[in-house]
């Protein structure tokens, strides 16, 4: 397998949302370990487990965005032309999963915006009831 450097480590846990704390316990090593794997001074580089790891939760982010933003392109379509905008649920919470929710709404506002649609965030019950709101109206 081709060598990848630590800074792409780095920068796929972080485009994923995964703390480092977080990612070492899933890989059962120390929160210390891994920071010597993201470190450019160090000599320890990721094993191939551990860039596995965010591999497959890359390929699940990109699974769960694309999914997002077929949706939000398809009710355009639906609507006949631009909705006013696209109301993302940006949800509170410190535990790994929320972190990488937030990741995924992230990437998902910036792909919506490169087809031209307009984002916003919002607390996830108030998405919701905006969601609930649309579909009302488009019936």
């Amino acid at each position: 397998m081709e060598e990848r450097a630590k800074a792409e480590f780095r920068a796929m846990r972080e485009t994923v949302g995964i703390s480092q704390n977080a990612l070492a316990a899933s890989l059962g090593v120390q929160p210390r370990t891994l920071r010597r794997w993201e470190a450019e001074e160090e000599r320890w580089e990721p094993p191939e487990d551990a860039w596995e790891e965010l591999d497959a939760l890359r390929a699940d982010q990109e699974r769960v965005v694309g999914f997002a933003v077929r949706k939000a392109l398809s009710i355009r379509e639906e609507m006949g032309g631009e909705p006013a905008e696209v109301v993302l649920p940006y949800p509170q919470g410190r535990d790994a999963e929320t972190s990488m929710r937030r990741a995924n709404a992230r990437l998902c506002a910036d792909r919506l915006r490169r087809h031209g649609l307009a984002v916003r965030f919002a607390a996830p019950d108030e998405s919701d009831a905006l969601r609930m709101a649309m579909e009302a109206r488009a019936e």
